[in-house]
């Protein structure tokens, strides 16, 4: 999918409200959801745990990250269009940080 301004912006909201909890605001990695947890990674820096191309992100979002799942899959909660949308706003995120 085309990282459009429309498809951007359509990422945006959808990690503001899905995932900012988890990775934080600044998509920068927040604090365990439990204290045995990692805390969730950075998800705009160089260093990918799971895959770095844009498909391995969607499938990521899309699964989860078995086999713990410590991240469960938005596939029942989100179109595929919604997940290439929040792939191509954390791509445009981490582009604009990279610049500064």
């Amino acid at each position: 999918m085309s990282a459009t301004a429309e498809s951007i912006a359509a990422g945006q909201a959808i990690y503001k409200r899905r995932r900012a909890g988890c990775h934080g605001a600044d998509a920068e990695g927040g604090p365990p959801k439990e204290e045995f947890l990692k805390p969730a990674p950075n998800l705009v820096d160089d260093t990918w745990d799971h895959g770095s191309t844009d498909g391995e992100i969607f499938w990521v979002i899309k699964n989860g990250i078995p086999p713990e799942l410590v991240m469960e899959g938005w596939d029942d909660r989100l179109s595929e269009t919604d997940m290439w949308n929040v792939v191509n706003f954390l791509r445009n995120l981490a582009k604009r940080k990279q610049e500064k």
